[in-house]
């Protein structure tokens, strides 16, 4: 997740100091010799520099203390927030409403709720949930494999992995976005783990891997997971779900239903892979 708290403060600084008015003034006899700006003020032996308005010199002070602190506070929180391993963590961590269902069909189920972070960070948590028939190879392969990855994730116009490690691999992904917007892409780290006899598959994104590409804008911070729950016969029951915390352009009125359309076709097809 890129963040710049520091070039912020700085910014914030030098406007600051670009407002302040200083008086040069002697210190033998007081007199006021001439006024100018701090950035361009030439250093003078037998000078020092007094502020010529109080009232001025407490106003920006205050707003540097200001922004300063919390400038400490987000880079406070960045920290741990990079700290957060997979969304398990987060959502362990974070303050959770309860469960809304937002479409379902032909057996697929996506519900969604709410999570809050340090008191700061609001961030909508998605899944999708339905039953499969298949064996852990099969399922795996449709989930890693970029190949059968495109063959039924609508959403996604290209997928590469960059790096592969047993059960580690970095997986680019270029996202299918409508006009007028702009194209994203998502750089993640995914691994492999089990919890009992459920298998879990973890991602995070690691946006600053590969340089980013012109015109195409990178999610910052995202968190999924998949839940591979044997069930029954053979079946195993799937769980993926997702957070992001990168600001989007598109207003969710417009990016609600076409994200259920596209998940209720990606994971239809994505269950029509197996017999």
């Amino acid at each position: 997740m890129k963040r710049q708290p520091v070039a912020v403060f700085k910014f914030l600084l030098y406007l600051i100091l670009t407002q302040l008015s200083l008086a040069i003034v002697s210190p033998e006899t007081t007199r006021l010799k001439y006024s100018t700006n701090l950035l361009v003020m030439p250093i003078l032996d037998g000078y020092y520099y007094s502020f010529d308005s109080y009232r001025k010199v407490k106003k920006y002070l205050l707003i540097l203390i200001v922004a300063l602190a919390s400038s400490n506070i987000l880079m406070a929180q960045n920290k741990e927030l990079d700290a957060i391993r997979n969304l398990q963590e987060f959502v362990n961590a974070a303050k959770k409403e309860d469960w809304k269902q937002a479409k379902q069909k032909n057996g697929i189920t996506i519900i969604t709720r709410k999570l809050e972070l340090f008191d700061t960070i609001n961030v909508r948590e998605l899944m999708v949930k339905f039953m499969v028939s298949g064996s852990i190879d099969s399922i795996l392969s449709m989930i890693k494999n970029p190949d059968k990855l495109k063959t039924w994730n609508y959403g996604i116009k290209k997928a590469k992995i960059l790096k592969e490690m047993d059960t580690n691999w970095i997986l680019h992904t270029v996202y299918k976005i409508p006009f007028p917007f702009s194209q994203q892409d998502l750089v993640a780290s995914y691994s492999i783990g089990k919890r009992k006899d459920v298998i879990v598959i973890s991602s995070k994104s690691t946006p600053d891997f590969i340089k980013p590409i012109k015109g195409i804008t990178r999610e910052g911070y995202n968190l999924s997971q998949w839940l591979l729950i044997p069930r029954n016969n053979g079946c195993f029951e799937i769980k993926f779900s997702a957070i992001s915390i990168t600001n989007s352009k598109i207003p969710r009125w417009i990016k609600d239903p076409l994200i259920q359309r596209m998940l209720l076709k990606s994971f239809g097809e994505f269950k029509n892979g197996f017999p």
